[in-house]
């Protein structure tokens, strides 16, 4: 059988207890010890980190090489727990990826992250975080992070570096310090009341070309540190990758944010029936924005494309409005014109005031059993989370239809959904949805899982036991997935012809038609050198062939990849690409 699993697990921050914010540069090369390969890669979690036991936890990776990266791993004391198709950002150059992991043990846990390569090379590195039951711990540590610039972003020589600082303490902040490559450039107090989600500039004015690594720091009254690092790449003016143009008044985003400015982060407020909250939303040098999207509990809510003011900047409100009191998190994410993201996140509590006061009494029940005693045959109330449905969405998604059939609301709470092959309990994927339901709520939950070929499917809700439900016996449902028809776009040919032009050949193998435009991207050791584009259709067995416009010299590897961008959704997206070996011919004698 032949299947592609995704396996998008988000992660989030329940509770208030929120996971160490402290950024970890990992630089990847083949000369510091890791098995081969080149890539630069920056992951979001630190050596030591310590990590609540049974709360999701987010990597976010960027990395950078000479060739595409087409693979990230993450993998648990040796077992692999999730792999991502990077995202390709071509203003940056750089790819990212979002992978999940949920801690299911106490201890020291080995945590490697793996980047795979077009051309076949593996980058690993592994580092150990510490796993605690002990949320006291973790709710205690001083979160920071860098907001600006992106990781692994290239900085022009002799322009500043600006910083955006972001920090959340429960102890005041006194000061911020700013070392480069080991060494203390700045030293900033910190302004009388520095609260959580405030953003505080840095500058650093980079002197020589390289590699450069910028650490922060973030001191509290009580001694306890902060830390987030980010690497650089300083280049030289004219090597910087999609400079914007200094004479326009448009900017590519390097140095702008977003930012919710109420409710104030770790907020409390009283909950009602029909509850709406006002969510203000203002961004800063972002350029032109795209889209605007309001998440909550990672669930997308409002998707807008706010007017800009006439000073560039934007202002403006998304409601919200929670169902049930709770823990919610609410993250705002921005996508510019020329294709940077912005994005900032804070927890909410909608408390609950049905409590009996503590000054008024309640009269004795003579018939109530004592405190250490329950009637056997009483049952409290309870939520009860059943699969009701199962459908084929976009991309050969499974959608599936979920209900609360208990007598209470549910959540929010991460539920982990698990599919897995009837014949045998194979794991295809997985993936964790926070959820919150009203009691007999029915919700439709697109899955992140794709299959490509019909095959007997069984979903399990609830996987980890995350819900304390009345019914244990229904979190599970059964059919037979029959996957849409899709195309699927292969290379037949790669070659180079007489005047050393690239010529690929390829083939619509699937069962739809693909509809154009369609690219492919070509690469000569591992750098793009033009892209080719025909806006027909391709019909299903309909072949197609594209000759390049610039020549191939030299020797080394020409690659094709068609649909760069994953455009088309197809039946198999691992078949996208072609290499050969190009070897000068020596003149005739």
């Amino acid at each position: 059988m032949t299947s592609r699993a995704g396996s998008l697990i988000v992660a989030v921050f329940l509770g208030g207890l929120a996971l160490v914010a402290v950024i970890l540069i990992i630089i990847l090369t083949g000369g510091d010890g890791d098995d081969g390969g080149s890539a630069n890669l920056q992951v979001s979690i630190p050596e030591g980190a310590l990590v609540l036991l049974g709360e999701p936890l987010e990597l976010r990776i960027t990395a950078r090489d000479d060739e595409p990266i087409t693979g990230i791993s993450l993998i648990v004391d040796g077992a692999l727990v999730t792999r991502a198709n990077p995202f390709a950002d071509q203003t940056g150059g750089t790819f990212s990826a979002i992978l999940s992991w949920v801690p299911n043990r106490l201890g020291s846990v080995t945590l490697t992250i793996q980047a795979l390569s077009l051309s076949g090379s593996e980058t690993e590195r592994e580092f150990r975080v510490e796993v605690t039951d002990s949320a006291e711990r973790v709710r205690g540590a001083v979160q920071l992070d860098i907001v600006s610039p992106a990781p692994l972003q290239q900085i022009a020589l002799g322009n500043p570096i600006n910083l955006l600082i972001r920090a959340q303490s429960a102890d005041p902040i006194i000061r911020f310090d700013l070392e480069v490559d080991g060494v203390l450039i700045q030293s900033v107090d910190a302004e009388l009341g520095h609260s959580s989600g405030d953003i505080l500039p840095l500058t650093y004015n980079a002197t020589e070309e390289g590699i450069t690594v910028l650490r922060v720091l973030a001191v509290t009254t009580s001694g306890m540190e902060g830390i987030a690092e980010l690497t650089v790449e300083v280049v030289a003016a004219d090597a910087v990758i999609d400079e914007p143009d200094p004479t326009t008044d448009e900017t590519d985003g390097a140095d702008g944010f977003i930012r919710i400015v109420t409710p104030n982060a770790d907020a409390e407020i009283p909950f009602q029936p029909d509850i709406s909250i006002e969510v203000q939303i203002d961004a800063f040098e972002t350029g032109a924005l795209q889209s605007v999207d309001l998440f909550v509990n990672t669930l997308l809510t409002q998707s807008v494309r706010p007017d800009r003011r006439a000073d560039g900047s934007y202002s403006f409100t998304l409601p919200f409005a929670p169902g049930t009191p709770g823990i919610y998190t609410l993250e705002v994410v921005a996508t510019s014109e020329s294709s940077r993201r912005f994005d900032f996140r804070i927890d909410v509590t909608l408390t609950s005031d049905d409590e009996t006061p503590v000054d008024e009494e309640t009269p004795p029940d003579d018939t109530a059993p004592p405190d250490d005693e329950t009637p056997p045959d009483e049952i409290m109330p309870q939520a009860d989370l059943a699969p009701v449905a199962i459908a084929v969405g976009e991309g050969n998604a499974i959608l599936l239809t979920v209900q609360n059939q208990g007598s209470e609301p549910m959540g929010p709470a991460p539920v982990l959904f698990s599919v897995i092959r009837t014949a045998d309990g194979l794991l295809i994927g997985e993936e964790l949805v926070v959820l919150a339901l009203a009691a007999g709520e029915t919700r439709l939950l697109p899955l992140a899982i794709g299959l490509t070929e019909t095959i007997d499917i069984t979903v399990v809700v609830d996987t980890a036991n995350a819900v304390d439900e009345s019914n244990e016996d229904n979190n599970t449902i059964a059919t037979v997935f029959e996957p849409l028809s899709r195309p699927d776009l292969a290379p037949t040919n790669l070659q180079i012809s007489s005047d050393l032009f690239p010529i690929v050949s390829l083939l619509n193998a699937g069962e739809e038609v693909a509809a154009g435009p369609i690219s492919v991207l070509i690469l000569f050791n591992g750098v793009a050198t033009e892209r080719l584009t025909v806006g027909q259709d391709l019909s299903v067995q309909g072949s197609l062939t594209l000759a390049g416009s610039i020549p191939i010299e030299g020797d080394g590897q020409l690659s094709a990849i068609i649909d760069p961008d994953n455009t088309i959704a197809e039946a198999d997206e691992s078949n996208n690409s072609v290499t050969i070996t190009i070897e000068s011919q020596p003149p005739p004698e």
